[in-house]
């Protein structure tokens, strides 16, 4: 029973912390085809948690997910692209653990148009920048937009996983109880048979004793007296067999002195 309580708290040991490890999602958004390096480490002990190299999908996004049971982390991320040259890169120290952090690396390729030819153009030439200017506005909004619902999709996906995660987790720990319980119940059930068993026989035997007892109270003083008488008998008849054997033995041996003085007198005459 030790040994079952002792493996059943090891297992809790181990799940517990799992169920209650705070989930961190890092999402880093740059151009298409970068790699992407995440460092984290937990704040307070400078251990490390997790250390993962990333590819950025078609839509320039590269995501994370951070199970720990740290308060705080210190995330370092690098961006490079295919020949290995560093584009970007930022940290964070202190970041609480549990909350979503997304990093927007994206590179925006912006068009001026600066000619001057006369005075008259001018005036066009500003209007133009000024339209190229809003449009370019709209467009960073419009893809703001867009990388804000893909990473929202992702995260929701990972917030899924999470959530059937715990109730897996929580499935296993009423299981461990509950193998634990039956267990325990099982083996009060088994010491309970054997007590009830030893008691029976126990109780077996009393009865015997009591019956003996009440039948040699039955007999009156003849039947004790003649029950001795038999017991007496028998030994008298078994002392008498005793004895004849012994006669019988003394009687052969004279028997044989006799036949052996026969035989010398008749020796004597010759």
């Amino acid at each position: 029973m030790r040994k079952e309580i002792i493996i059943g708290a090891i297992i809790l040991m181990l799940i517990i912390p799992l169920i209650t490890a705070r989930e961190t999602k890092i999402a880093v958004k740059t151009d298409e085809k970068r790699f992407v390096f995440i460092q984290v480490d937990d704040s307070i002990t400078q251990d490390k948690i997790q250390y993962v190299n990333l590819m950025t999908n078609a839509d320039g996004v590269a995501v994370t997910n951070v199970s720990s049971d740290s308060q705080e982390l210190d995330i370092f991320i690098r961006v490079t692209d295919t020949k290995g040259i560093i584009i970007n890169s930022t940290k964070y120290t202190s970041y609480p653990a549990g909350e979503n952090l997304v990093v927007d690396f994206q590179v925006k390729n912006e068009t001026e148009m600066v000619a001057l030819e006369t005075n008259e153009t001018g005036a066009q030439i500003t209007e133009e920048t000024e339209t190229l200017e809003a449009n370019e506005t709209e467009i960073q909004e419009t893809s703001q937009e867009i990388t804000g619902k893909i990473v929202r999709g992702i995260f929701k996906d990972i917030n899924a996983s999470r959530i059937i995660y715990y109730i897996v987790g929580g499935f296993a720990l009423i299981a461990i109880i509950g193998f634990i319980t039956a267990r325990r119940i099982i083996a009060r059930k088994g010491e309970g048979d054997g007590f009830q068993e030893q008691k029976s026989f126990k109780i077996k035997k009393l009865t015997q004793l009591q019956a003996e007892q009440k039948e040699e109270a039955k007999m009156g003083d003849s039947d004790r007296i003649r029950a001795a008488e038999e017991k007496i008998r028998e030994a008298q008849a078994e002392l008498n067999r005793i004895k004849n054997d012994e006669r019988i033995k003394e009687m052969e041996k004279k028997i044989e002195e006799d036949r052996q003085r026969l035989e010398r007198l008749k020796a004597g005459e010759d």
